[in-house]
């Protein structure tokens, strides 16, 4: 397990607890989405590469005996 160095840790200071506040998300949303939709992308190209290696096999396979 990864233990952090010691100038990587921060002292929270002072800290109040608020109550009927709505805590906000450490998270763009819209640059996670952007990222997500770029993997899935990326993802279906790599699946129509490995599709059309699975098919150029097959074709090899049942073709080249025809051939002599």
């Amino acid at each position: 397990m990864y233990q952090g160095e010691e100038k990587d840790i921060v002292t929270a200071e002072n800290i109040t607890v608020q109550q009927s506040y709505i805590e906000k998300s450490n998270v763009n949303v819209t640059e996670e989405m952007i990222k997500m939709v770029e993997t899935l992308r990326a993802f279906e190209s790599a699946q129509k590469v490995i599709q059309s290696m699975d098919e150029l096999n097959g074709k090899m396979v049942n073709d080249v005996g025809l051939l002599q």
